[in-house]
């Protein structure tokens, strides 16, 4: 039978965010053990205490270490560059594409694509939604980062602890681009740069 450590460290584990917080020592443990003893408890099909939960978490968090091989990868701070007063279009049909544009992407309900303005207004009909104005921040990777997991995670965790809306993702091997609003561009980049500021 699964015991309260066991269960604690699986939950932990699961999520990026609470491991790293553990392991940082940057989280409250009474409020996270309030937070996850429900899960434990319907994982145990029983009560649990919550100074049980809270000596699961004290264990945990000295010999937690979230892998973190991205320091090994960005040798150097990576090149940023940012494009301003642009606009977004989302659109259930499309005949054509505009003539020119930063970025288009397809899914199987949708086209989204990234341009001017001037170029999009045209295309914003029925069963379509232009944002304006947005920005796109491009953040270059090195070719290692193709096969490293979680390396987008690296780079966007810190906008959502900052609360920063990331309206979309455009990503290549070599590069991922970020599309926010113009009025929080300033403050992504200042998150953004900080990642990368030990490597300068």
């Amino acid at each position: 039978m699964i015991t309260v450590p066991e269960a604690t460290e699986k939950i932990i584990k699961r999520s990026r965010y609470l491991s790293e917080a553990l392991s940082k020592d940057i989280i409250n443990i009474s409020g996270l053990a309030r937070y996850i003893r429900p899960e434990i408890e319907s994982m145990l099909i029983k009560k649990v205490s919550l100074s049980s939960v809270i000596m699961a978490l004290k264990r945990m968090r000295g010999n937690i270490y979230p892998d973190t091989p991205y320091q090994e990868i960005f040798q150097d701070a990576p090149q940023i560059t940012v494009k301003t007063g642009l606009a977004f279009l989302i659109s259930n049909k499309l005949n054509e594409a505009p003539n020119s544009f930063s970025h288009l992407s397809q899914d199987s309900k949708s086209y989204v694509i990234l341009g001017s303005k001037q170029e999009l207004t045209p295309y914003n009909q029925l069963n379509a939604k232009l944002i304006y104005p947005v920005a796109s921040i491009a953040v270059s990777l090195p070719i290692e980062a193709f096969d490293t997991p979680g390396i987008y995670y690296f780079l966007i965790k810190s906008l959502a602890w900052e609360r920063i809306n990331i309206l979309y993702m455009f990503t290549s091997p070599s590069e991922i681009t970020i599309v926010v609003r113009e009025n929080t561009v300033q403050r992504t980049l200042e998150v953004l740069r900080s990642i990368f500021e030990d490597l300068s």
